[in-house]
């Protein structure tokens, strides 16, 4: 069971987006690097994790309500195809409740703690 976080990194010479996996069970993080929120890149990212890392079963996101600064870049991701391609894996892909903002709490306080390493490692 995996988790897929995103983080926009904004740096001097491009912006990048910051694609975060983390276990439910062993609260283990991996951190892909993706030059944009396209479909097509994200899905090459999810490949990358499944090759080093294994397939989960199942994999949790949220629905969109928390990503509501980048939620223009998010309209271009096709998440019909995305879902179909996991659904040939034999992969169930949840989302969060809308109105349900407890439902994400251990996978938003990785996003802190990556966040937390970022400003960190920017002003090291």
């Amino acid at each position: 069971m995996f988790i897929i976080l995103y983080n926009i990194v904004q740096t001097l010479y491009y912006n990048s987006v910051l694609l975060g996996f983390t276990c439910a069970v062993y609260r283990a993080v991996h951190l892909e690097l993706v030059s944009s929120l396209s479909t097509e890149s994200f899905m090459q990212a999810l490949r990358r994790f499944w090759a080093r890392r294994g397939r989960g079963s199942t994999l949790y996101t949220d629905n969109g309500t928390n990503f509501v600064g980048a939620a223009n870049a998010l309209k271009s991701l096709d998440w019909d195809f995305i879902q179909a391609e996991c659904s040939l894996m034999k992969i169930k892909w949840l989302f969060s409740p809308p109105s349900a903002p407890w439902y994400g709490g251990f996978w938003d306080r990785m996003v802190r703690s990556i966040k937390e390493l970022h400003v960190w490692a920017k002003h090291a």
